[in-house]
């Protein structure tokens, strides 16, 4: 962007984990057995309309319930 090409693709952080996961190149062994909320940001779900990956990472978390 800002006009310089620079050939690489660019993940935000929880997009990047979210694929790692998906792969199964990270596993959560241990169980965290919480009921977590979650809000997007804005610069993450606004800005950059990623809503689903970091549901997804919390989700992989075993025990972990999403409200």
């Amino acid at each position: 962007e800002h006009g310089i090409e620079h050939g690489l693709e660019v993940f935000h952080l929880v997009e990047y984990l979210d694929q790692l996961i998906k792969e199964g190149s990270v596993d959560f062994k241990k169980p965290f057995d919480k009921k977590v909320a979650y809000h997007d940001p804005c610069d993450i779900g606004r800005h950059l309309g990623i809503y689903e990956p970091p549901r997804d990472v919390l989700r992989a978390v075993p025990g972990l319930e999403l409200l």
